[in-house]
């Protein structure tokens, strides 16, 4: 079993949370003590330092009217393949910079996107627009150390939604990876409250979106059968010539990325969909070779096996198709 996969915290420090991309850290490394005790005495200990990127990846900060982004890339005359990463409700740029890091020091340009939560921005996940992810692509494609013909896109939670959703409106997306996606439009957020609005817009008009309701949800819990969809906030991206990984949880806790998966793949040509199913992890997977309390101490080598083995399936997809 791994070691650092295995540590537990021995205690939680809060600290406020960083608004300004300007002053945000990088997070780009982190120290792991570790020491050897017998019988209550310390007799080896030593630190290791884990980074997310090499030192010849540099970052610049891009500042646009609705979104944020850190975009990593190696300063030389080549010009490689470039990845948007999104991350989920949390909002912000903390987790979506550490997995451009990391996708960063696979060769490639990646650019993590702050859509809301940030300073300048909205500070709800509400009537985001589609044209923040056009905007990107047009800033990418004009990028000297990009190569416009491929570019993908990298989503997790709500931003696998996101992602979805645009890729069902902009087709120059090469590639995608969608981890716990959904296949529908959901309700915006306002704080913890449903908005009453849907989550996206485009060309300012409302996406349309199914609706949260707390009595559905708890059916779906304990009947056999899956939360009502409204017909019109499916997304549909049979057309969009996309090479689509999906990664999902037969134990998803948050809501049913399992049945999306099976959904989005029943309407993408096969050559252009594969799909991983985890069975021990539920919503929650990301990087791999990181402790993940979630999911508590129980299993442990199952969930790290499944949190390495898509990490693994996201860089092979995007080696083959970007």
């Amino acid at each position: 079993m791994g070691l650092f996969e295995s540590l537990h915290y021995s205690k939680m420090i809060s600290s406020k949370r960083c608004l300004s991309l300007e002053d945000l850290p990088l997070y780009d490394y982190f120290n792991a003590e570790i020491s050897l005790w017998i019988k209550e005495k310390k007799v080896a200990e030593t630190t290791v330092k884990r980074y997310f990127k090499y030192p010849n990846i540099e970052y610049k900060n891009i500042v646009n009217a609705n979104w944020l982004g850190r975009i990593f890339y190696r300063n030389t005359e080549d010009k490689a393949p470039c990845i948007i990463v999104l991350s989920g409700s949390d909002g912000g740029l903390e987790k979506s910079q550490n997995i451009a890091m990391l996708l960063a020091s696979r060769g490639y340009v990646s650019l993590a996107m702050s859509y809301f939560g940030m300073d300048g921005q909205t500070p709800y996940l509400d009537q985001i627009p589609l044209e923040n992810i056009q905007e990107a692509l047009q800033i990418l494609s004009e990028n000297p150390h990009v190569d416009p013909n491929r570019i993908g896109i990298y989503g997790r939670s709500k931003g696998a939604e996101y992602a979805l959703a645009s890729i069902s409106k902009f087709h120059e997306f090469k590639s995608a990876v969608l981890n716990a996606p959904s296949n529908q439009v959901y309700e915006g957020l306002r704080g913890k409250m449903n908005s009453h609005h849907s989550s996206w817009m485009f060309k300012n008009q409302e996406v349309p979106y199914t609706k949260f309701s707390i009595l559905k949800l708890l059916q779906s819990k304990v009947l056999p059968q899956h939360p009502a969809k409204a017909p019109d906030s499916l997304i549909d991206v049979h057309d969009s010539g996309t090479n689509i990984l999906l990664i999902a949880s037969t134990k998803d806790e948050v809501w049913d990325s399992k049945n999306s998966a099976l959904q989005i793949a029943k309407t993408i040509p096969a050559e252009n969909c594969s799909i991983y199913f985890t069975t021990h992890l539920g919503h929650m997977n990301t990087i791999s070779y990181q402790p993940n309390l979630r999911y508590g101490l129980k299993d442990l080598k199952s969930l790290h096996d499944e949190v390495k083995e898509s990490w693994s399936k996201t860089i092979l997809h995007f080696n083959k198709t970007l």
